[in-house]
């Protein structure tokens, strides 16, 4: 979802609360909307790291890849998602390409330079 899933992840009670109160409103889905956060991935597009960080507590770093908002993002996405108190180490390998690589089937490259289609 673009730029952190913008609206949703942050605002899920009162999604919540609106199936709740309006039933008809969750005829395609069986849970509540927040019952969906943790299957849906995001992008880091959010500007602000305690924005990052919260998405980051709300539905784990396993579920956030790397944004650009080329050619108007963040100057230093990678350093954006470096900065980020919530993430070290594999989770940053994760954010900055090997969750993605492996949703599309690849995984980085011997040279660690480009990347080769798994399997």
């Amino acid at each position: 979802m673009a730029h952190g899933g913008g609206y949703i992840p942050h605002y899920y009670g009162r999604l919540d609360r609106n199936v709740t109160a309006h039933p008809h409103s969750a005829a395609n889905i069986s849970g509540k909307p927040s019952a969906y956060l943790r299957s849906l991935y995001y992008d880091t597009c959010l500007y602000e790291p305690a924005m990052l960080e919260a998405l980051v507590a709300r539905v784990g770093a396993e579920r956030i890849v790397m944004g650009s908002d080329f050619p108007v993002g963040e100057p230093d996405p990678v350093g954006f998602v470096q900065r980020c108190a919530a993430l070290s180490g594999e989770a940053i390998d994760g954010v900055l390409g090997a969750t993605l690589a492996g949703l599309l089937g690849l995984r980085a490259s011997a040279d660690g330079l480009g990347v080769e289609r798994a399997g």
